[in-house]
């Protein structure tokens, strides 16, 4: 089973935070991380596998490697789940 989630990204924040879900289903955050040699990406996957308990190798970026705009395949969780542990 692999859900797959948007995610619009806003990088260099002051912190790693959720902002919410908007009416499209587009889960809005914001990384610390600047967007240079993929360093925003990989803070992303670490923020996303601690909010959620899945381990970093089973999320993977799909579509939006150089976009703020993304798709994001969560392996072994139903999307209900995912989220419900997203946005608390």
């Amino acid at each position: 089973m692999e859900s797959v989630i948007r995610f619009r990204v806003k990088p260099g924040a002051g912190r790693n935070r959720v902002l919410g879900i908007d009416e499209l289903g587009i889960v809005h955050v914001e990384i610390k991380e600047p967007p240079q040699k993929g360093k925003a990406n990989r803070e992303l996957i670490r923020f996303l596998a601690r909010l959620t308990g899945i381990d970093r190798e089973k999320i993977r970026i799909k579509s939006g490697l150089t976009s703020r705009d993304k798709r994001i395949a969560f392996e072994g969780a139903d999307r209900e789940t995912v989220l419900s542990r997203i946005i608390g």
